[in-house]
C-alpha cells in the first residue's frame, strides 16, 4: 500500500465521577517502587521515556507479575503509559481492575482525571481503555507514504529550518 493514515488518540477517564471499585477477582494490586519493578523493568529506562515523575502498579496472580502499568505525574493531570498484561491474561478484564485501582488512589490524592494515549490502529488497547471508562478527547492523523511516516519527516524538516535561521523560533 503506498498510503496510509497512521494516528493516535488521547484519551481520558474523568476521576470525579468514579463508583467505589470492586474487590479484584484472585488478583493483588499494588503500587511498588523503583527497586521492585517487574518483568525486569529498569528504573532508569523508564526515566528517559517518562517526562515528569512516575510511580507503577502491578497486579500480581498466583504471586506472578501478570500486568504493570506507569503513571506519570504530570502537573497537568496524571498520564498513564507502558501499560502491560500478560498475553494470557488480556481477555480477563485485568487492565480495567488495574485502572480502577490506580483511579482510587489518584482521586483520594486529589486528581479529576487519568490521560493515557493509543495507536488508532490498536483496537484492542482502544477496546480496554473503553471498557476502563476512558472516553476519545483528541484524535491525531499521521499519514504515511510508501511507508515514510510524514509528521516525524516534517519535524525534523522545521527543526532544520529553524537551526539555520530560515523559519522563526
Amino acid at each position: 500500500m503506498w498510503f496510509r493514515l497512521d494516528g493516535a488518540v488521547t484519551l481520558c477517564l474523568d476521576l470525579t465521577h468514579r463508583p467505589a471499585p470492586r474487590p479484584p477477582a484472585r488478583l493483588v494490586i499494588r503500587e511498588v517502587g523503583r527497586g521492585d519493578l517487574p518483568l525486569g523493568q529498569v528504573a532508569e529506562e523508564i526515566d528517559r521515556s517518562a517526562t515528569a515523575p512516575w510511580r507503577c502498579f502491578v497486579a500480581v496472580a498466583n504471586e506472578r507479575f501478570i500486568h504493570h502499568a506507569f503513571v506519570q505525574m504530570r502537573p497537568q493531570a496524571p498520564f498513564l503509559f507502558r501499560v502491560f498484561t500478560a498475553p494470557e491474561r488480556r481477555a480477563e478484564g485485568v487492565f480495567s481492575q488495574v485502572v480502577e485501582h490506580i483511579a482510587a488512589v489518584l482521586a483520594a490524592e486529589g486528581a479529576t482525571a487519568l490521560y493515557s494515549s493509543s495507536g488508532r490502529r490498536n483496537q484492542a488497547s482502544l477496546r480496554a481503555h473503553r471498557r476502563a471508562g476512558f472516553v476519545v478527547v483528541r484524535r491525531r492523523y499521521d499519514p504515511v507514504v510508501l511507508g515514510v511516516p510524514l509528521r516525524p519527516l516534517a519535524r525534523r524538516l522545521i527543526t532544520s529550518a529553524r537551526a539555520l535561521g530560515r523559519l522563526p523560533r
